[in-house]
């Protein structure tokens, strides 16, 4: 059978879409890049963090505003002194080209999203027909709505 690690099985969440979920993909872009800014204050302040783990304590939407609010926010949380204006800057400006580098690196990995959507389905559904099941596969949602959009459907055979 098909053995896919965790890791792989997160390219089927990715998706190449114009717009984010809950605002424009500039918008989202930009949210990220002050998370991975945050993240890397964090960590130049002491903290072993892994990505994700910059945000925890603060809503994930407070990382639309600006980089100096979020950072005052997450630096108060876990008892650290505010940041002066030049290492908010620092880790703004490293920020930018480091995220910058990290999305051209992680294209190839969009581009095998939908591949791997596919492959788990239709392994799904060799799986049932292997079992005696009739089995068809189609897409359920239009992309707009969720990019996860493939659906199994199996049914007993008849005798």
């Amino acid at each position: 059978g098909l053995v896919l690690r965790r890791e792989a099985l997160g390219l089927t969440n990715l998706t190449a879409r114009l717009m984010g979920v809950e605002a424009s993909l500039a918008d989202m872009l930009a949210m990220r890049e002050r998370r991975y800014a945050l993240l890397r204050l964090l960590r130049a302040r002491g903290l072993d963090l892994e990505p994700g783990e910059e945000m925890r304590g603060i809503n994930r939407r407070r990382a639309r505003g600006g980089f100096a609010e979020l950072a005052a926010r997450a630096l108060a949380l876990r008892g650290l002194g505010p940041a002066v204006a030049a290492e908010l800057r620092e880790h703004e400006e490293a920020a930018r080209e480091e995220f910058g580098r990290m999305r051209r690196l992680s294209l190839p990995r969009s581009m095998l999203a939908r591949l791997c959507e596919v492959a788990v389905v239709l392994d799904r559904a060799a799986a049932l027909e292997e079992r005696g099941h009739e089995v068809e596969v189609a897409t359920a949602f239009d992309a707009e709505v969720t990019p996860r959009n493939l659906v199994v459907v199996g049914r007993a055979r008849r005798a």
